[in-house]
């Protein structure tokens, strides 16, 4: 095997080669040079069912089965390439979008189709007291979130509907639901807060209180995470306080 020197340097070895040892080995020969930059993956082709494996190392090696052929005409192989540290996104199969295949919802049963895992992870680690933001397609959710999940495409007051199905709201305080003020129209009711308003009625909530605009920014910040819609009519945001469950 020549040494690894470059994030472009790839290595492919005959399928009947790949075994726990010599994975075990390929994995040892990186650690020296992984160690400084890359992280790496090792795509494992094999079109037999009865290799349907994945092989996983606890450190800096992963080695991941990928259900395409990698060499021209599908050959067995198995290819070792370079990515750099922060690529550590699943592969998808080819053909496939990557964001969808990370983002499947969650094959449960009695769950609304829009809690995907993430979303789901989520809600759950947030303790009581902590706020989530359900985000409109305009918010500045990449620079203000701790954060982020999307479900793009999908209007707010779907996403608030999945949410409250399984999130409990405080009612220590006095505005655990809380919208962003229209700017210079304290008074106006965003089409979209009345969607939203529906929404939490129908779970024995009020109204959201209004929050001007940069405070709403402020809370979304130290919000434990935001929920990035594809929600498109304008004030479309909304801060949700979780409460406990007895």
């Amino acid at each position: 095997m020549s040494s690894l020197t470059s994030k472009s340097t790839v290595h492919i070895l005959p399928r009947n080669a790949i075994n726990a040892r010599s994975l075990a080995a390929f994995h040892e020969n990186m650690c020296g040079y992984t160690a400084a930059k890359f992280s790496w993956r090792c795509y494992i082709s094999d079109l037999d069912a009865a290799s349907n494996r994945v092989w996983s190392f606890p450190h800096r090696g992963a080695f991941i089965r990928h259900p395409a052929g990698i060499a021209a005409g599908g050959a067995r192989t198995a290819m070792l390439a370079g990515r750099q540290r922060h690529a550590h996104a699943r592969v998808a199969p080819p053909g496939r979008d990557r964001a969808s295949a990370r983002e499947k919802t969650a094959m449960l049963k009695g769950l609304d189709p829009l809690l995907t895992p993430d979303l789901l992870h989520t809600l759950c680690a947030m303790g009581h007291g902590d706020s989530v933001v359900l985000a409109d397609a305009n918010f500045p959710a990449a620079a203000r979130a701790r954060r982020l999940l999307r479900l793009p495409g999908v209007p707010a007051d779907a996403v608030l509907r999945a949410i409250l199905s399984v999130l409990p709201i405080d009612d220590f305080i006095a505005h655990p639901v809380r919208s962003m003020q229209v700017v210079d129209d304290a008074a106006a009711v965003p089409e979209a807060v009345r969607a939203f308003t529906d929404v939490l009625a129908q779970h024995g909530l009020r109204p959201p209180a209004p929050l001007e605009r940069h405070a709403f920014y402020a809370e979304a910040e130290r919000a434990f995470a935001i929920v990035q819609t594809g929600e498109r009519r304008l004030y479309g945001n909304l801060l949700l306080t979780k409460g406990v469950v007895a």
